[in-house]
């Protein structure tokens, strides 16, 4: 069975979303979706959210073990689809999700071509989606990184810029320059489609100082990329966005925003059992 909407809170965020003008995605201007698991089971439980799945992902599923990552993987899924239906003007069962050989996730089989990335920590996920280029994001929720951690991890990963930056800052600010710096990185490479194959010190995330574009080499090839850090003090987690080329704008949408996508998506899917 499909995910149907259920009870008074669904019916009340349907009323709300068709009497309310819903964001379209258009060229110059990139969406940047961030949602709560916890909410999203809200309205759709776990066992009507698998039904979003097809045979592939549930095969993927079926090897996750731990719990947590688990409800990661479905409802990235489930708000991946629900967000892309909207923008790619098809029904979200008809959205098959797929990967490239350096692990970014695409569209399969569409005509219309809408750059995506998805990203989760904890109970977040966020997505990022645009008609221009290639898009990454990275969400990292609030943690508190040892020392000897930092020092292990920045003298792997980070540039001599870089490395300089975070022991200079004082010792409460050092995890958070860490994580902002981490964040950022991730989300260039994942922008990039290289994955991990790029080290990460070739982004310099100290050029965000003095502008909202890195400069970095792939392959030989000179990049330009778009790069934004936000933190959110009260939900404790770093979000950051990185795009190929030039930007406009960038929107964010979350909370009730993000469930009136999900609500009429879910009223869509369960039209076409």
């Amino acid at each position: 069975m499909a995910c149907e909407p259920q009870g008074n809170r669904i019916d009340s965020v349907l009323a709300l979303s068709y009497g309310s003008e819903e964001r379209q995605i258009e060229y110059g201007t990139s969406l940047l979706y961030i949602a709560e698991i916890n909410r999203l089971s809200t309205y759709c439980p776990e066992y009507r959210a698998v039904t979003w799945l097809d045979s592939e992902e549930r095969n993927r599923l079926g090897v996750i073990k731990s719990n947590a990552r688990r409800k990661e993987f479905i409802y990235g899924r489930l708000l991946a689809k629900s967000i892309l239906s909207k923008h790619l003007n098809v029904k979200p069962h008809n959205i098959s999700l797929t990967k490239t050989k350096l692990g970014k996730l695409v569209v399969e089989g569409m005509e219309e071509e809408v750059y995506f990335n998805l990203s989760h920590s904890g109970n977040f996920i966020s997505l990022a989606v645009s008609k221009d280029d290639h898009v990454g994001v990275d969400i990292e929720v609030n943690t508190k990184i040892e020392e000897g951690e930092i020092g292990d991890i920045t003298n792997s990963h980070f540039n001599v810029n870089e490395i300089s930056y975070v022991l200079e800052s004082s010792q409460d600010e050092r995890s958070f320059q860490f994580t902002k710096m981490w964040t950022c990185k991730e989300a260039v490479l994942k922008a990039l489609g290289v994955g991990l194959t790029a080290p990460l010190s070739a982004v310099d995330t100290t050029e965000l100082d003095s502008s909202d574009y890195i400069n970095t080499y792939i392959n030989s090839r000179r990049v330009r990329l778009y790069t934004r850090h936000w933190h959110n003090v009260e939900k404790k987690y770093h979000l950051s966005f990185s795009q190929v080329g030039e930007v406009k704008n960038v929107e964010i949408v979350k909370g009730n925003d993000v469930i009136k996508y999900l609500a009429t998506s879910m009223y869509a899917q369960s039209s076409y059992r």
